[in-house]
């Protein structure tokens, strides 16, 4: 039988022009209800293959190599990993120097080891396994003094101008996005791009180390230079950036 709505309810209302709607549609699922034979409910029967199939094994093709493909997967995952871990510490380096540059953060006084419980955190919430946090935060912490102990770095979170500064614009005939890491603006109205680089650079031959870098990103800082200058008006400088090595680089 049916139930009488709430009387507080918008049906309430208008039961009385519809419950005969609703008495039919009762009366009709109870007669197809009963209609339904019984038979029909069968229990599924559970087939398995047996024995269980495997793929076949093929033969190499000619002009593949022999070597142990254990051993390429091994070092293969630890070159992953390493690079997974310089990524997400260069990742890290560039937020904080986003947040100083902004004024959300004070560079600390007493160094970067202040803002290692944050950092931790951030590691955490990305799902990083303990045993590579402590390896990030090596990387992160030497990036932040290296920033803080530099003139240079101090001038860069210090000065006017832009953090992760979007750019949308036409560079040699395509629509080009990209982000700016750091825009300062001197007061004699120089405008310099500055592209955080948290590579570092082991052994000797420090400006040979630089001089490629600067060869490298010299496409990426032009293509910068040109959306920029189409937004401000005004050509800008460019450099790179190294935390780790306090270098500055122009471009």
């Amino acid at each position: 039988s049916l139930r009488p709505p709430p009387k507080a309810s918008l049906l309430a209302m208008l039961w009385p022009s519809v419950r005969p709607t609703y008495e039919a549609a009762l009366r009709d699922a109870a007669a197809v209800d009963g209609e339904l034979p019984t038979e029909r409910w069968l229990q599924p029967v559970l087939r398995r293959l047996d024995p269980p199939w495997t793929l076949p094994e093929t033969p190499a093709l000619p002009w593949e190599a022999t070597e142990d493909p254990g051993a390429a997967e091994t070092e293969a995952v630890e070159f992953y990993w390493v690079g997974t871990e310089a990524r997400i510490a260069g990742t890290l380096v560039h937020r904080w120097l986003h947040l100083f540059a902004t004024g959300r953060v004070t560079p600390p006084a007493s160094g970067p080891g202040e803002l290692r419980p944050i950092t931790e955190r951030w590691l955490e919430e990305a799902g990083m396994a303990a045993g590579s946090r402590a390896v990030i935060h090596e990387r992160v912490d030497s990036a932040l003094a290296g920033v803080l102990g530099d003139s240079r770095g101090r001038w860069l979170v210090g000065s006017d101008g832009h953090a992760e500064l979007a750019l949308t614009g036409l560079f040699e005939g395509g629509l080009e996005s990209v982000m700016l890491d750091r825009v300062v603006i001197e007061p004699d109205g120089t405008h310099w791009i500055v592209d955080y680089k948290t590579s570092s650079h082991e052994g000797g031959d420090l400006r040979g180390f630089l001089q490629a870098e600067s060869e490298r990103y010299e496409p990426q800082l032009r293509k910068y230079a040109a959306l920029y200058r189409a937004f401000a008006g005004v050509q800008p400088r460019c450099a790179l950036y190294f935390p780790l090595l306090r270098r500055f680089v122009e471009v």
